[in-house]
């Protein structure tokens, strides 16, 4: 945990609205693979929780999209994925509140935050076999400082900024703005998901 506070916390000024209606998550890639990875084996380092099945479903989600397989031993896999997870604990942080929302002003204040982050780091599997200490060679992540501690509120709209970007080189760091549903918004799209006619085959 002090690893990702020395990488990531460091003394910033960043913008909360105090409605929350969107947020803005920051995306980084690099890559340095001497050939593409087609077979990965997922090694989840995260703590157990009652959402980790939900969590690690989303993401091989994700993996296959990139057109992945999944290996079931590191043994058939070219490349070993280690993907962490989580909200780091509160720290007490300046932010900028922009005035958009409804009971905010302009302005700044001291208030407690939360680092919540989605990492992949990837290791070709021969080069971890053969090797006693290795840099990796794939880094992916996504991170975002919130006011309130809600991971899996946060989650699904981090994964899908990171998604587009997993094991690219990216000339520099993305800031992509997610619009968060509300309730009654996420019910309209499921709907609309039911209402879907059946495809004949």
């Amino acid at each position: 945990m002090k690893r990702l506070k020395l990488l990531f916390l460091a003394i910033i000024v960043f913008t909360f609205t105090s409605c929350e209606s969107s947020i803005d998550v920051n995306v980084n890639s690099k890559n340095k693979l001497t050939k593409k990875a087609k077979t990965v084996y997922l090694i989840n380092s995260s703590y157990y929780t009652e959402n980790s099945d939900y969590y690690e479903g989303e993401i091989k989600k994700a993996l296959l999209s990139h057109g992945l397989v999944i290996a079931k031993s590191a043994a058939k896999s070219d490349l070993l994925l280690f993907v962490s997870y989580g909200t780091t604990e509160p720290f007490r942080e300046t932010v900028l509140f922009d005035g958009d929302c409804e009971y905010s002003s302009d302005g700044s204040e001291t208030v407690t935050a939360f680092y919540n982050y989605i990492s992949f780091t990837g290791i070709e599997t021969k080069v971890y076999q053969n090797v006693e200490f290795v840099k990796p060679q794939v880094k992916s992540y996504v991170s975002y400082y919130s006011s309130v501690y809600n991971f899996k509120e946060f989650f699904p709209y981090m994964l899908e900024a990171i998604t587009p970007h997993l094991g690219e080189n990216l000339a520099e760091p993305l800031t992509i703005k997610k619009i968060l549903l509300k309730d009654k918004d996420k019910d309209k799209e499921e709907n609309k998901e039911e209402l879907k006619p059946a495809i004949k085959k």
